[in-house]
């Protein structure tokens, strides 16, 4: 196992200084972790001196990088008197891989959502000081959404809008190049226009280009 661990024959791994196959920053992490965890148990039997499941990464022969746990305790003989250390390493490299490529996953998401967000803001700047008049309509033409333009120009408030329904703010006389638009453009799934008056809280008509 050590020469697919690490590239090297068993021989060579006996005698191979940390150093050598160990990132700088492993061979910080394991000195600290035995000074720690190991070295107070070598004189105090009542210690039970360990070190579990510390990440280090290891520098394959061929050059490329391995991470690993390593576990770590004192060994003992029957009076209790420390001998050595007795200790493994595990394999996570794959894990580490899936978890950066879930990290690499999430920052794309968020910079997705973040380009998202700043298209909504702008979206909403634009339809909140447009004089056009912005809507959604449901299947039915009932409003789903109006933009301030509506009050602004017609004096109608978008909480009145939106428990009304669009075909009672043409005129009448132009209902039916309204519903011959909307049905061109969900029949033909593209943009359509008609030339429709609309009424003013006051009564009287303005005339609008519209598209749907």
């Amino acid at each position: 196992s050590v020469e697919r661990y690490r590239g090297v024959t068993v021989e060579k791994a006996m005698t191979q200084p940390i150093e050598e196959f160990l990132t700088p920053d492993s061979v910080e992490a394991i000195r600290t972790a035995v000074a720690e965890n190991l070295v107070p148990a070598i004189a105090n039997p009542s210690v039970r001196g360990a070190i579990e499941n510390l990440e280090v990464v290891t520098i394959h022969a061929d050059g490329h990088h391995i991470f690993g746990l390593i576990s770590a305790t004192v060994l003992r003989d029957e009076s209790g008197t420390a001998i050595g250390f007795v200790g493994s390493t595990r394999d996570i490299t794959d894990r580490k891989r899936a978890e950066d490529e879930v990290r690499r996953y999430a920052a794309q998401l968020e910079f997705a959502n973040e380009e998202l967000r700043r298209s909504e803001e702008q979206y909403r700047l634009i339809t909140e000081n447009t004089r056009d008049l912005i809507c959604l309509l449901d299947l039915d033409g009932n409003f789903l959404y109006a933009t301030p333009s509506f009050e602004l120009v017609l004096d109608i408030p978008s909480g009145v809008l939106l428990t009304s329904r669009y075909s009672t703010l043409i005129h009448p006389d132009d209902a039916r190049a309204f519903k011959e638009t909307m049905d061109e453009a969900l029949f033909f799934h593209e943009s359509r226009t008609a030339e429709l008056r609309f009424r003013h809280s006051q009564g009287h008509w303005i005339i609008f280009e519209t598209a749907a």
